[in-house]
């Protein structure tokens, strides 16, 4: 049991020992030119990571068939959709889903392998524990090598015009506001992650409070940022990412 995929684990397959989740999926093109004697860099991009992994099965006294082994492959590793996957050793995890056909041998030896490949939209990896940083200022400090995405409550609002910014090398604001002169509620929740905005306890979305001018979508913190709020008190949490 040194891995776990969808908060699933197996006694029957491991990780092979040595294997490592793999980092820095940069992607560089060069453009040839027939005037020059060397090439002209294009473009630099991160692609969706896409790895195989092997799995070692063992046969505890020989007992298991070929079927067996099918119906249990299946069962751990299906999923209606991306899942996180990790590995026990690592600090990290991958958000993907594993992929078929996959190949079993005829022969079930008391160790036998089998790959599988996974794939994921990101092109990184996320930190198995959550980062968590309150106040009505916040400095951002983390190691993350890539923007990410905050959560965001606010207690103890009391204004009809909430106002929560990013102000760094890039400024990004949200801003929520009822019209009239009736406050917002004092418990509010920001979930980019899902596009909504509701009142905490609740449930109940207000999201229709959000200002148009509002950079909702693009709304992700770094290292050295500063999220400030204009009323109540906020509670950020967000994961690390690492290339």
């Amino acid at each position: 049991m040194n891995f776990t995929f969808n908060d699933k684990q197996s006694e029957l397959l491991y990780v092979e020992d040595g294997f490592v989740i793999p980092s820095f999926p940069k992607e560089v093109q060069y453009h040839s030119a027939s005037h020059s004697d060397y090439r002209i860099r294009q473009r630099g991009i991160f692609v969706p990571i896409e790895f195989e992994v092997p799995f070692v099965l063992r046969n505890k006294r020989d007992t298991l068939h070929r079927d067996d082994v099918i119906e249990e492959v299946t069962n751990l590793f299906y999923s209606d959709g991306p899942k996180w996957f990790s590995l026990k050793d690592s600090k990290w995890k991958v958000y993907g889903e594993f992929t078929g056909p996959f190949e079993v041998p005829k022969r079930i030896d008391t160790f036998t392998e089998i790959t599988l490949r996974f794939v994921s939209s990101y092109a990184c990896k996320f930190s198995k524990e959550d980062k968590i940083q309150s106040g009505s200022s916040i400095s951002i400090k983390t190691k993350s090598q890539v923007p990410t995405i905050p959560f965001i409550e606010l207690t103890d609002v009391n204004t009809n015009d909430l106002q929560v910014s990013i102000t760094g090398s890039d400024f990004n604001r949200l801003r929520l506001s009822t019209g009239s002169a009736a406050n917002l509620p004092t418990k509010i929740t920001i979930d980019i992650e899902n596009e909504d905005i509701y009142e905490t306890n609740s449930k109940v979305s207000i999201i229709k409070n959000l200002h148009i001018d509002s950079t909702f979508e693009d709304f992700k913190i770094k290292n050295e940022d500063v999220v400030i709020t204009n009323n109540g008190t906020m509670k950020i949490t967000y994961k690390e990412l690492m290339l």
